[in-house]
């Protein structure tokens, strides 16, 4: 059954190895540190069990009553990718988007990886199809909150892991037991994992033949022996208060380096071993990726929502907002939202059949994709808009609170620092709001984490060439040159206009919800293996 938020709490409380300033931390769920993120994630799981939210958050899992979180539902209708949509959607509007890894995050993989179990099979006799069904069903049913981790310290990124200078600093196994594998090394930017109950790990970037021992991909508890997590610094516990760093003291997800020595990971969690081509292709040829991409548009979507708000609210407290040029530059905001809205629900209305024999679907892959590509610039001129909007006024601010409430200073305030209407506690409430996300050591961190979560622009962007679908676009300028010829120059009697084209291939052209190209499954449709992979 769906977990309350008092359960998750006390699931973080089991011994788990977290290190912040020198220090072993102990208590998570309570730590300074880390205290109000939990409170904020625990909100989520409550939500699940409110009467206002629990049929839009959760679904009936089998006959026996229990339910879920909409995100593990493995969707197979148009109206099931609606139904996920708007519980992810309610989970976003509830952190305001500044939570990227909330538990329906990896849900959203493990549906995925589950409704396309045959991608895990190997030459080994170990049934890995089975053991990610068995995992996924674990997760689902215990309403799991798992973390995940596929990215590797590696010092030059121009080598592969084998001609690094230490190649054991990457994760791989070092030796492999009757009752499971022993892995040893690091994986980087675990964003959220001291929140979580536990962590996915695996890799996204192309592995070389000769990297065997590092295509891994399994689960583990974050209490195991041998794993600990490195933290970066806390922004929660650096805030001066809840009123001057609002969203720096409650979603701080926290990101930190999982370090392994010598974990011992039982077979039935481990579900590609060695496999260098699978390691690569779970990502590509389930609808995982594509779930988890659709979510973070979702969240995406929500936290430029907030964006724009926050801009409105700033020109009309500064009295700019009768300004032309201002409200020109606070449209385009608004048509940027609804467009990257509007990516969101095109890619569910045209979505694509991934299974034609279970009848599994998954939202557009090149509207996804694309939406994955537009995500990053989209939020940084949101940021940069928004500063310039807000001028010198970001940053001329009380200290802290205590200021508004000293007397003395409170009234000097009062009269220097203040907006028609409002008095300065709502002006000084609003732009420290603005501050915090905008120019904040937490801002920053968004910023750079909407830049770089999803992999680097040079990685990401020319997937397109491959995942949107360019001999679409490619077929119409083939269409127009194969509409005329010389000879139609030639011929003096010829209309002097262009014939409709002789030959217009529109591979999955939307004319509707669910408008299919093809009757075979999409995953069979491109060849996905990085280069050294094709034959």
């Amino acid at each position: 059954m769906a977990r309350t938020g008092e359960e998750y709490r006390k699931g973080l409380e089991d011994g788990r190895e977290v290190w912040l300033d020198g220090k072993r931390i102990t208590q998570v769920a309570d730590h300074p540190a880390f205290r109000h993120s939990a409170r904020s994630i625990a909100r989520l799981y409550d939500m699940q069990h409110d009467p206002a939210y629990r049929d839009v958050l959760t679904y009936t899992v089998d006959d026996t009553g229990r339910t879920a979180h909409r995100a593990f539902q493995i969707p197979r209708s148009y109206e099931d990718l609606v139904a996920r949509r708007k519980a992810i959607k309610l989970w976003s509007e509830a952190t305001f988007g500044y939570m990227g890894r909330t538990p329906d995050y990896k849900a959203s993989m493990w549906a995925g990886f589950a409704s396309a179990p045959h991608v895990f099979t190997s030459d080994s006799t170990r049934d890995y199809p089975a053991h990610v069904i068995a995992q996924y069903e674990r997760l689902r049913d215990g309403d799991v909150f798992q973390a995940h981790s596929i990215a590797n310290p590696m010092v030059d990124k121009r080598k592969p892991v084998r001609d690094q200078v230490d190649p054991s600093i990457v994760l791989g196994v070092v030796r492999e037991t009757d009752s499971g594998i022993v892995v040893s090394g690091a994986k980087t930017v675990a964003t959220g994992a001291i929140l979580s109950d536990e962590i996915q790990i695996g890799t996204i970037e192309p592995l070389s033949f000769d990297d065997r021992d590092n295509a891994l991909a399994f689960t583990v508890p974050l209490n195991a022996s041998g794993l600990r997590m490195i933290a970066r610094r806390s922004y929660e516990r650096s805030a001066e208060s809840l009123f001057d760093q609002p969203f720096s003291t409650c979603f701080d997800e926290n990101d930190a380096t999982v370090v392994f020595q010598d974990v011992h990971i039982p077979w039935e969690k481990v579900f590609v071993y060695r496999d260098v081509p699978t390691a690569y292709l779970q990502w590509w040829d389930t609808p995982g990726f594509v779930y988890m991409c659709n979510q973070s548009a979702i969240r995406l979507w929500t936290k430029l929502e907030f964006l724009a708000g926050l801009a409105l609210k700033i020109a009309k407290l500064n009295g700019s907002f009768a300004v032309p040029t201002v409200r020109m530059a606070l449209g385009q905001l608004i048509a940027q939202v609804h467009g990257f809205r509007s990516m969101v629900l095109a890619a569910e209305a045209d979505y694509e059949v991934h299974n034609e024999l279970t009848g599994v679907v998954q939202p557009n892959r090149s509207i996804t994709l694309s939406g994955r590509a537009l995500g990053p610039s989209l939020y940084v001129s949101f940021v940069s808009a928004i500063k310039e909007l807000c001028g010198s006024a970001l940053i001329q601010l009380p200290s802290s609170y205590r200021d508004l409430l000293d007397p003395e200073e409170g009234a000097l305030i009062e009269r220097y620092i203040t907006a028609p209407g409002e008095g300065s506690r709502r002006r000084v409430q609003l732009m420290k709001l603005a501050w915090d996300v905008l120019g904040s050591e937490f801002g920053s961190r968004h910023e750079q984490y909407e830049r770089f979560y999803l992999g680097a622009p040079y990685a990401f962007l020319p997937t397109l060439l491959n995942e949107g679908q360019p001999g679409v676009f490619e077929s119409l300028v083939d269409a127009a040159l194969e509409s005329y010829s010389l000879d139609d120059a030639l011929d003096e009697t010829a209309a002097m206009v262009l014939p409709f084209g002789k030959r217009i291939l529109r591979v999955g052209a939307a004319e509707g919800p669910g408008i299919v190209s093809g009757a075979t499954p999409v995953s069979a449709k491109i060849d996905r293996r990085p280069p050294m992979m094709r034959s």
